[in-house]
């Protein structure tokens, strides 16, 4: 067993899961009412506080959400047009950088999806 901490917390996982198989850097495109967020009171260790209102209300409604090397860091939205389907992110911080290869990938990925 390997000790992962994170925070306050630590966690105990397996050896295959270590650090040493996290290292490409990865975007997925999260629907609204993923278990990623949903299934957690306390986010703080994937989603700014600060931002919590961008991912989901007081309410209990959730948004489609942008995920970058396991943090939450913004939305996306989904249309249909001339029978394609269009996935738009908007970023909570504008001056985060993500790879434009990447995030095309997570596009592609949730195309792939629905075909």
């Amino acid at each position: 067993m390997l000790e992962e901490s994170f925070g306050d917390t630590v966690f105990y996982v397996h050896e295959s899961c270590g650090r040493s198989c996290r290292k490409e850097e990865v975007v997925h495109l999260l629907p609204a009412y993923d278990e990623y967020l949903i299934s957690y009171k306390d986010r703080s260790g994937v989603l700014d506080p600060g931002q919590y209102a961008k991912a989901f209300n007081r309410f209990g409604i959730f948004y489609n959400v942008v995920l970058y090397q396991g943090q939450v860091v913004g939305n996306w939205e989904r249309s249909v047009r001339k029978g394609a389907i269009v996935c738009t992110p908007s970023l909570f911080v504008p001056d985060l950088s993500i790879p434009e290869p990447l995030m095309e990938k997570a596009i592609a990925r949730y195309r792939d999806f629905h075909r």
